[in-house]
């Protein structure tokens, strides 16, 4: 009965400790495979928006950086694959010196609980002609 009680004991001691570790991996491998995957499509839709960024011809301000910033979203979405909720703003435009900050922010839900992640990205760039 002894052996049993004790075998029972460690054996649920083994089970937790495998949860816990497999818990805190599961969370930052996940994190990081967020943050790696954000900054590459962020990266991505820099890319395709200097090339839609050559394109400007003198429109209207407003109207210009509107599509500059859905050519930019839509870069970013075809880049990433995500079940989570993606928002992206412009925190400063300068049209005429071509600097641009973009701020990406991805909420994601995490696996066994119900609280939410945020992985942000950011990036200030000035687009040459």
């Amino acid at each position: 009965m002894r052996v049993i009680v004790s075998g029972s004991g460690i054996l649920v001691i083994c089970v937790l400790i495998i949860m816990i570790h497999t818990t805190v991996l599961d969370k930052s491998v996940r994190e990081a495979e967020i943050n790696y995957g954000l900054e590459n499509a962020v990266d991505y839709a820099l890319d395709i928006t200097s090339e839609y960024y050559i394109k400007y011809s003198g429109q209207d301000e407003e109207e210009y950086i509107s599509n500059l910033l859905y050519v930019f979203c839509q870069a970013v979405n075809n880049a990433v694959g995500t079940d989570g909720e993606i928002t992206v703003s412009l925190a400063a435009a300068d049209i005429e010196t071509g600097t641009f900050d973009f701020i990406v922010e991805e909420k994601y839900s995490r696996m066994l609980s119900e609280n939410k992640g945020v992985c942000v990205c950011e990036r200030a760039v000035t687009f040459v002609d």
